[in-house]
């Protein structure tokens, strides 16, 4: 059987309560993904005169019970019916959510107090809506910028890789073995296809239409690059690291410190006299990496625990033998191979990475700016917004702002 696998501890569930948390774009779904949403590239440009005006949506006065009294003998009889958003023309039924809360509740009920349970669902809820809110806004900008039957075409095209790619995946996550097996599956988790097939649907298309709408600027001045690199020098800055082979003689492994250093400094005489280096480290060193011809690879300044060998490591020339070094737990002989002192990245070599950060800066506020477009265009109301409800679960307006 298919699991959110949301893990939530008790205290988890009860930060719920009061922080509402940064909304995602992608649609809440009770069933882990697997795949990534995919890509089209059908999505003509927006037409000069979109068939719906870029204007907020017309507000309308929230009806006078928005959400249904609790019926005598149980408050689950009509729940899943319930209305508890309405996103522009869109409207979010608490079925549209509530396997999601359900799962996590299953999961983590036992750690929840009775008493607390109420609170602890509809704050799950709370969350669960405000997630849902920015994507779909952005499918409400979709809907009046692209006419319908370019719509249709589009949602056939996503279908078809839900039905060849998606299903699949969810028969071999649910361990079924036929279509008619996962629907039953999928009821029995209170869900159905679908539910699932709208979601991936609004997947793509969120996606694909957030980027349309945030073009890549990749164009950059010299003027531009060199101000960011001015402004954020610490950025480039690399530290010293150095790349050295070891031979190691521990003294715990010889019966005297005096032994330990014949043993050394034997190894030492074998190189002079021409034995390679890596051969004798992989025969007679006990270092931890003997067997790789005693070879370390970039080891940052500051990162070791014996002084005098970082000492000798950051000072002597390349390729030259040190002397016997005399540490808390062995003697060593190290050889630099290559050394990097501290410095910082040229301007001209840094200009490949400041590019790509400006863009994703500049894809990043677009991006936010679009966002904050489409919060004012597309009016918003949920059930929270309803001091009647709140008190009826519980809840105060306070809880949902923290």
């Amino acid at each position: 059987m298919l699991r959110l696998r949301l893990q939530l501890g008790w205290g988890l569930a009860l930060a719920l309560l009061v922080c509402a948390g940064d909304a995602a774009l992608a649609q809440p779904s009770p069933y882990p993904r697997t795949d990534a949403p995919p890509q089209y590239d059908a999505f003509p440009p927006p037409t000069s005169t979109p068939p719906y005006p870029r204007t907020p949506y017309p507000i309308t006065q929230s009806p006078t019970s928005p959400y249904p009294t609790r019926p005598p003998g149980g408050e689950q009889q009509f729940e899943g019916a319930m209305r508890i958003a309405t996103i522009g023309n869109d409207v979010v039924l608490l079925s549209d959510v509530l396997p999601h809360v359900e799962q996590i509740l299953k999961q983590n009920g036992q750690q929840i107090p009775p008493a607390q349970l109420a609170r602890v669902k509809w704050s799950l809820v709370h969350q669960a809506v405000q997630q849902l809110i920015p994507g779909k806004r952005v499918m409400q900008d979709f809907k009046r910028n692209i006419p319908a039957d370019r719509i249709d075409a589009i949602r056939e095209q996503v279908n078809k890789t839900f039905e060849e790619k998606r299903i699949p995946e969810l028969m071999e996550e649910m361990k079924v073995g036929s279509r008619a097996e996962l629907v039953t599956a999928l009821r029995q988790e209170g869900s159905s296809l679908s539910q699932l097939r709208e979601a991936f649907f609004e997947r793509a298309l969120v996606g694909q239409w957030i980027r349309q709408q945030v073009p890549e600027e990749k164009n950059f001045s010299h003027d531009e690059l060199l101000e960011y690199y001015q402004a954020n020098l610490g950025e480039f800055e690399q530290e010293a690291k150095v790349r050295w082979q070891q031979l190691r003689v521990r003294y715990e492994n010889h019966p005297t410190k005096e032994a330990a250093y014949a043993k050394i400094a034997e190894m030492g005489n074998a190189i002079w006299q021409g034995k390679p280096f890596e051969q004798v480290a992989a025969e007679q060193s006990d270092g931890s990496t003997a067997a790789q011809g005693g070879l370390h690879d970039w080891t940052k300044l500051g990162s070791l625990s014996s002084k005098e060998l970082e000492a000798a490591l950051f000072s002597l020339p390349r390729q030259q033998l040190s002397p016997i070094i005399e540490g808390p737990r062995a003697f060593h002989i190290v050889r630099v191979i290559e050394r990097v002192d501290r410095h910082h990245t040229p301007f001209r070599d840094a200009q490949i990475d400041i590019r790509e950060k400006l863009t994703k800066q500049r894809r990043k506020n677009a991006r936010r700016e679009y966002l904050d477009r489409l919060e004012e265009e597309i009016r918003v109301w949920t059930v929270f917004d309803e001091p009647e409800f709140l008190a009826q679960v519980g809840l105060k307006a306070s809880d949902l702002r923290r």
